[in-house]
């Protein structure tokens, strides 16, 4: 079942006399209202708002350890996605769909270190692999299906947002039975690049599409090569297709 994000409109941090006053050297303002977020920060360290922003949105982030980056910056009325990259360029960020209505939301989000991206992006394929493992393993309380229509799997973009990483959500999903293994990544869609859709939404919209149609998927391997694999969508009940 899809996790419920629910927003505390009156979750705020003052540590200023007030909101859109000048903040004192190394303390930040922060305020969170309809998944929309403001920030006003002098000097703080980055860590510091960063756990702080987890904590008053309930979306788990990952800090980069020993990191002692400190920021000045005025955001208002921004979306999560913009405050973490102002604040730590270059940083993953994992999302969910919601198979029922093609939603998509931020699962968690692992802050950019010092390396440079094709090592971040390895490290993001690692981690996309492992999770991948992990939730072959686990078993739950069987959800309600949702009936929808796709390639059975999950998306996650890379470090740069030039591509995506896709994760068959089992054995038996289309898109494991054309041949993509967690960690592949996908460069292009129907001939389109991954670079040149407005955001994840519409990536999700052009993976799927009506049952018994193909989408053509490039897809560049971990070893480097570039292959190119057509995948039959399919009605699929989310939280319960087939082993």
């Amino acid at each position: 079942m899809i996790r419920r994000l629910v927003v505390v409109c009156s979750l705020f941090m003052f540590v200023s006399s007030g909101w859109g006053s000048e903040v004192s050297p190394g303390q930040f303002s922060f305020r969170w209202e309809n998944e929309r977020c403001w920030l006003e920060a002098n000097q703080a360290p980055a860590n510091e708002i960063l756990k702080y922003v987890s904590e008053a949105t309930g979306i788990p982030i990952a800090l980069a350890p020993g990191q002692d980056v400190r920021v000045t910056l005025s955001l208002a009325d921004r979306d999560l996605e913009k405050l973490v990259n102002s604040i730590s360029a270059g940083s993953a960020i994992t999302y969910l769909q919601d198979p029922a209505t093609g939603a998509c939301r931020i699962d968690k989000i692992r802050i950019a270190s010092s390396v440079n991206s094709a090592t971040k992006n390895e490290q993001l394929r690692e981690l996309v692999v492992a999770q991948n493992r992990l939730d072959e393993k686990l078993s739950s309380k069987p959800a309600p299906p949702v009936r929808y229509t796709g390639i059975g799997a999950r998306v996650t973009l890379n470090d740069d947002r030039q591509g995506l990483w896709l994760s068959p959500v089992t054995k038996n999903a289309p898109a494991a039975k054309a041949g993509i293994s967690a960690g592949d990544l996908v460069l292009a869609i129907d001939g389109k690049s991954v670079r040149e859709f407005g955001g994840l939404g519409d990536i999700v919209a052009a993976i799927q599409g009506p049952a018994n149609t193909q989408v053509r998927l490039k897809l560049r391997k971990p070893d480097g090569t570039e292959v190119v694999k057509n995948v039959t969508r399919e009605w699929l009940d989310y939280a319960s297709t087939p082993q």
